[in-house]
C-alpha cells in the first residue's frame, strides 16, 4: 500500500462516519459526547485523520454497525 492508498482509504473512512452521522441526525458535537472524544477530533477523522482501532470500535457500537462496516466503507456487509 503507497501513501496515496492510505490517504484514499483514511478519506473513505472519513467520509463513511460521516454519511453514519447524518443518518441518525446527529451533529459533530452529539457523536463526540456519546463517544468520548471532542467535537473537533471527529471533524479530523472525518476529513480523513487518522483513526485508532479503539475509536473505530467506539464508533461501530455508537453506531450500532459492525467495525468492518467502518473501515470498508465501500464493501456491501
Amino acid at each position: 500500500m503507497n501513501i496515496r492508498d492510505r490517504s484514499d482509504n483514511l478519506r473513505a473512512v472519513g467520509l463513511g462516519l460521516r454519511a453514519l452521522r447524518q443518518l441518525r441526525g446527529e451533529t459533530q458535537a452529539e457523536t463526540a459526547t456519546a463517544i468520548g472524544v471532542s467535537r473537533q477530533y471527529v471533524s479530523e477523522v472525518e476529513g480523513g485523520r487518522n483513526i485508532t482501532l479503539d475509536l473505530v470500535f467506539r464508533f461501530s457500537a455508537h453506531f450500532g454497525v459492525p467495525p468492518s462496516a467502518i473501515v470498508e466503507p465501500n464493501r456491501k456487509q
